[in-house]
């Protein structure tokens, strides 16, 4: 069970940092293969999809406290 959630947390900055990209500026040359215009264009799907982010990201944080707290993680469980 340890395992499936750091997986899923792995995943979950994956797709964070492939959202990011959605944010790129068009002013920028190196980096005008990235743009997409869909942040510009859909500023309320962004903004919603950026809040589930940030409230998953919330709760991994408060899996991993409690599991901390009740000692159930340590280093040998961070080892995938």
């Amino acid at each position: 069970m340890k395992k499936v959630i750091f997986v899923l947390y792995t995943i979950l900055l994956f797709l964070f940092t492939l959202f990011s990209y959605l944010f790129v500026d068009s002013n920028i040359p190196t980096l005008k293969i990235f743009y997409s215009n869909f942040t510009f264009s859909n500023r309320e799907v962004a903004a919603i999809i950026y809040s589930i982010f940030i409230l998953l990201f919330f709760a991994f944080y408060i899996y991993f406290i409690t599991m901390v707290r009740k000692k159930n993680l340590n280093k040998k469980d961070l080892k995938l």
